[in-house]
């Protein structure tokens, strides 16, 4: 990816549960920023607080270009989350 890649979506502020959430991704490069609590993301099923999700934490941001993932889906644990996220253009 890219760091002069326009931007396509800004998603500022979302709040998270355990409840998992898709984010329509559409092949496109994908940061992540979090806010507060912890963030488990998943490209080939339902995101959980397990081994197959990939764990973000407050703080972290996470930058990664999916060529072949249309939709992200997205949880956080028992503590809740607040993150962010921007899809740019490749």
């Amino acid at each position: 990816m890219a760091y002069y890649s326009k931007l396509k979506t800004i998603r500022g502020k979302q709040s998270l549960s355990v409840t998992p959430v898709a984010i329509t991704v559409g092949r496109k490069a994908i940061m992540f920023h979090v806010l507060s609590g912890n963030v488990f993301i998943r490209h080939d099923g339902i995101a959980g607080d397990n081994a197959d999700s990939f764990k973000l934490s407050a703080g972290d941001i996470s930058a990664v270009e999916l060529e072949d993932v249309a939709v992200l889906s997205v949880v956080s644990d028992i503590t809740g989350a607040m993150y962010q996220y921007m899809i740019m253009e490749s």
